[in-house]
């Protein structure tokens, strides 16, 4: 008779992740977020959050988040400079990133710790739409 039972009844520990790896890790989800904010792509973002927050932790998600942000606002004050660019237009494009970040990424981050524990989708939902309200009014 074939045993198909495991011999093994304590969880197995996976090894941590090396430091050099964590930082590629969130560097590399920094450039990804900041390719998405720019881009019309950011409807994308929470989901680049979460897999972050999830895979590596919500701190190195906060950190990518950060990353994504200085990417991001660096990309759009250059744009802002361009030449042939009105201050109104230049205003606009700095005041459009700062809500996409206040709408999008925030509340996705607000909401990582629900979607991490496994909350149901509705809560996550209502959660998320509340934070990008006080977001998009600040």
């Amino acid at each position: 008779m074939i045993e198909t039972s495991l011999q093994q009844h304590e969880p197995v520990v996976l090894p941590a992740r090396s430091f050099a790896r964590m930082a590629r890790s969130v560097a590399g989800y920094g450039v990804l977020l900041a390719l998405m904010f720019i881009s019309p792509l950011f409807v994308f973002v929470p989901t680049a959050l979460f897999h972050c927050g999830i895979r590596s932790g919500r701190r190195a998600a906060w950190l990518a988040l950060g990353v994504a942000a200085v990417l991001a606002g660096f990309l759009a004050f250059q744009t802002a400079r361009a030449p042939g660019t009105t201050v109104a237009e230049a205003k606009m494009g700095l005041a459009y990133m700062l809500a996409l970040f206040a709408a999008i990424g925030i509340p996705a981050m607000a909401v990582l710790p629900l979607v991490g524990r496994g909350a149901a989708f509705g809560r996550v939902l209502v959660t998320a739409l509340l934070v990008s309200a006080v977001g998009l009014a600040a």
